[in-house]
């Protein structure tokens, strides 16, 4: 299996939202669906390092290499295949805080939504070789494919490394955009979940609140196709129902292979949390659980720290004593 290859947060759709949507039953064709994946502790981030203090990690990936890469509060941590500290990533000046990052062959790009907004690329060897303001509308920032930096605003857009020749994508569909009160401008009011495969050039784009995909062609901005599975919401706790009724039925979306996982908002007090698995037809092939416990107690981890490397799944948790680890788990076929 190759590395997965994440991303944050995407809104996205076209004005061909009257296309047929392949829409799956709630049961994925798999006879072995519904298998629990345990998680084991493999390793212990180290909280302290020559010039960091881990505070808030809130993505995980890894490279080809092996490499393990954290998004903290305001740096990205490098450590290698056993967990030794290699280089911490960070804005030059003050402390800022950082919402993104992705991970290629030779930089690191992150990306703060504080105003103003702006997207910060290294290199390898921790060079800061480029920044650029990216709008003064606060995007989101998505990916880097082709040489070209995609952000999602109004619409999906791209730029070139230095923030210039801006061209538009995929328009966004009314379905999944809010006014906000006193303002004409078209904002996003949830967090959207994507994923793509750089291989491809397809990306993976939950574009609502409800279970969707769009499986959009980066080449050339047209969305290919849709699907979706019937899906039971989970409710969000009372103390956040003036925000919203429901969770996100998409919590996370990975490109694994030649599959899309969904980590979904369901999650079963004994086996964990349900990931679905699609094949790129948008049929609903799979599902699992992911169980991360300790001594019988549920630990918490979020749908952001998952990555696969080789035949297991990682994931950045935190343990019964609130301790950042690494912990892993076999996939099935």
């Amino acid at each position: 299996m190759k590395t997965v290859v994440t991303i944050t947060m995407l809104c996205l759709s076209s004005a061909l939202w009257s296309q047929e949507i392949i829409e799956n039953g709630e049961k994925p064709s798999s006879p072995d669906a519904g298998r629990v994946v345990k998680i084991e502790k493999v390793f212990a981030v180290p909280e302290t390092g020559n010039d960091y203090v881990l505070q808030n990690p809130r993505k995980l990936t890894i490279t080809e290499e092996g490499h393990f890469f954290i998004l903290d509060q305001t740096s990205v941590l490098e450590f290698d295949a056993s967990m030794n500290h290699i280089r911490t990533y960070s804005p030059e000046g003050e402390q800022i805080m950082l919402h993104s990052m992705q991970i290629s062959k030779e930089k690191i790009h992150v990306y703060s939504r504080m105003y103003p907004p702006c997207l910060y690329s290294f290199t390898r060897a921790n060079h800061n070789v480029n920044m650029f303001v990216a709008s003064d509308r606060m995007p989101f920032y998505l990916f880097e494919y082709l040489n070209r930096h995609y952000f999602l605003e109004s619409n999906m857009y791209s730029v070139n490394k230095e923030g210039k020749d801006h061209k538009e994508k995929t328009d966004l569909d009314v379905k999944s955009k809010e006014s906000m009160e006193g303002d004409t401008r078209t904002v996003v009011t949830f967090d959207p979940q994507a994923a793509f495969d750089p291989e491809s050039g397809l990306a993976y784009v939950s574009n609502t609140p409800e279970y969707l995909i769009n499986q959009i062609d980066l080449k050339t901005g047209k969305i290919l196709r849709k699907f979706n599975r019937k899906y039971e919401r989970v409710q969000t706790h009372p103390s956040q129902a003036r925000w919203s009724k429901y969770k996100l039925d998409m919590m996370n979306i990975l490109c694994v292979d030649d599959k899309i996982w969904v980590i979904t908002s369901t999650v079963d007090e004994k086996k964990g949390q349900l990931v679905d698995v699609f094949n790129q037809s948008g049929k609903y092939l799979d599902s699992f659980w992911i169980n991360c416990r300790e001594k019988g107690q549920a630990l918490r981890f979020s749908a952001k720290n998952i990555a696969v490397y080789g035949d297991h799944l990682y994931i950045l948790y935190l343990d019964t004593k609130n301790r950042a680890m690494i912990g892993k788990g076999e996939i099935f076929d």
